[in-house]
């Protein structure tokens, strides 16, 4: 008899086991063979999860090396954890001088800002984003920068550190004292060059002109006096001030300013803003009298406004476009999700004929509309079943977190609203705040269209895509039960007639 695994096995004279410990024996060394055979397929897939998270770690240090803003970690008592290499560039220290030192002791920031550093930590601490604050930081040199600085509470193998974006506003700064400088200087200049006083009579023939005109064209009074007004004015000019005087001519009496272009003696066109008014005499309309200002500092003012404003729009985009990709790294499929959404969006807001204004602001809150899953676990975004009802719950929470991410963030169209009320539905049926119908904002009902019929079309970890014609029939039966009769029209005209595709 001989014990083996427990088991004791009885060898007859032939030297073989007798059958029922042959038995077991074999079923015991089939269970092992299995066991090792799974634990060699777990280790496989072990290592190959060790090895995707290296690359996503690897991608994500890339991606945040090269964004433009200076991204760092702290603890919450404000010590430097780490960072990217723009910190470094505003700071003007080596990220290996940063870490381990706390703001305070590194000088960064003055005494007196030290207590709203404080405020911004104190709220982290209690699981709350911060900002966008405004500081002077001194750097290594002894220079100063502008930096707008918001915080968020983050957990890195399990410690609960704080992760700030910083961005070097000191251009902006710039600018802005530039364009007061300008508004103030253009406010004295018309305050004192007194404007232009011109009449004319009913066939265009200027009777008088103040001598503050010649400072205007270079023109002498001499020289405009006697002569018609279309000597002056530029051809498309000249026909809206005959317009105006035939309205004067019939009896309307329309008081709202106007442009013309003036062509001055030394040959510039000057821009200027005509008021006028009419001349009566024993009842009788007999002449027009013009005030003219000089708007050509005006003009230029706008032009550059005009200018920063675009250049701020563009940083706004870059801004939000980076921080969309950051998605990329979590889950492919809600990155790809965002920009198949962004261009059904634009195509069916330009279908629908909006403004420039609308599209842009729809433009940024496609983009970034599921930001808010940031903080729902990969493994529940990625998840091949069903989800339980404490991961829907959690799933069905992105729409706030995503507003309250983007909402301190002072932008010139609406994107925190819309991306919090991307999946309210026209009867009230959506969430998170159980929006009806026209309480749901315009851009909020196109990109829940645009949401549904992309997230359909396209394929998941847990189902496989349907094609067009179900997805396109989804939205026509909820046709204004779930989702607005407006932009779903303009949706089956794209796809149907004009062929939408997908890139």
């Amino acid at each position: 008899m001989v014990c083996f695994l427990g088991l004791n096995l009885r060898w007859s004279s032939e030297g073989k086991m007798k059958d029922k410990a042959a038995e077991e024996f074999g079923v015991e060394l089939a269970r092992l063979r299995k066991r090792i055979s799974e634990l060699e397929r777990e280790l496989v897939q072990y290592r190959q999860e060790v090895r995707r998270l290296r690359d996503s770690e690897e991608l994500l240090r890339v991606l945040l090396e090269y964004v433009p803003e200076a991204y760092y970690l702290s603890d919450l008592k404000g010590t430097f954890v780490d960072g990217n290499r723009v910190i470094e560039q505003l700071t003007g220290y080596e990220r290996k001088e940063l870490i381990g030192k706390s703001f305070s002791k590194m000088r960064l920031f003055s005494p007196a800002q030290i207590p709203k550093v404080a405020s911004l930590l104190a709220k982290n601490a209690l699981g709350q984003p911060a900002g966008p604050e405004e500081f002077t930081l001194t750097r290594k040199d002894g220079s100063k920068v502008s930096l707008e600085i918001r915080t968020f509470p983050v957990k890195v193998k399990g410690r609960n550190l704080v992760l700030g974006i910083a961005r070097d506003v000191s251009r902006r700064r710039r600018v802005e004292e530039k364009l007061r400088a300008s508004e103030e200087k253009y406010r004295n200049l018309a305050e004192n060059i007194a404007d232009v006083l011109i009449r004319i009579d009913l066939k265009g023939k200027i009777n008088y002109v103040s001598k503050s005109f010649e400072s205007v064209s270079r023109y002498s009074r001499e020289e405009v006096e006697g002569k018609n007004i279309k000597d002056f004015l530029t051809g498309e000019s000249y026909k809206r001030a005959l317009e105006r005087m035939r309205k004067w001519m019939v009896g309307e009496r329309e008081q709202l300013p106007y442009e013309v272009e003036v062509k001055g003696k030394d040959g510039r066109i000057i821009p200027v803003e005509i008021y006028s008014s009419p001349i009566i005499e024993d009842g009788k309309l007999k002449a027009i009298q013009v005030t003219a200002r000089d708007i050509t500092a005006r003009r230029r003012m706008e032009e550059e406004l005009r200018t920063g404003l675009e250049k701020f729009q563009r940083s706004l985009k870059g801004t939000i476009f980076a921080l969309a990709s950051l998605i990329k790294v979590r889950d492919p499929y809600t990155a790809s999700h965002q920009r198949r959404v962004t261009q059904l969006c634009l195509a069916i807001a330009k279908e629908m004929g909006l403004s420039e204004k609308i599209i842009n602001g729809l433009e940024l809150a496609a983009a970034v509309h599921d930001i808010g899953k940031i903080h729902v676990p990969a493994e529940i975004l990625t998840k091949p079943d069903r989800l339980s009802k404490v991961e829907f719950a959690m799933i069905r929470e992105h729409p706030k977190i995503g507003y309250d991410i983007l909402k301190e963030i002072e932008f010139p169209w609406p994107v925190a609203k819309i991306v919090l009320q991307h999946h309210e539905r026209m009867d009230g049926s959506g969430y998170p705040n159980g929006l009806l119908g026209k309480d749901i904002m315009l851009e909020a009902r196109i990109l829940a269209v645009a949401d549904v019929v992309e997230a359909m079309s396209s394929h998941r970890p847990y189902r496989a895509a349907k094609d067009i014609k179900t997805t396109l029939e989804e939205i026509s039966r909820n046709r204004g039960l779930l989702y607005d009769p407006d932009v779903v029209d303009a949706c089956l005209r794209l796809f149907i007639e004009k062929r939408f595709k997908f890139e």
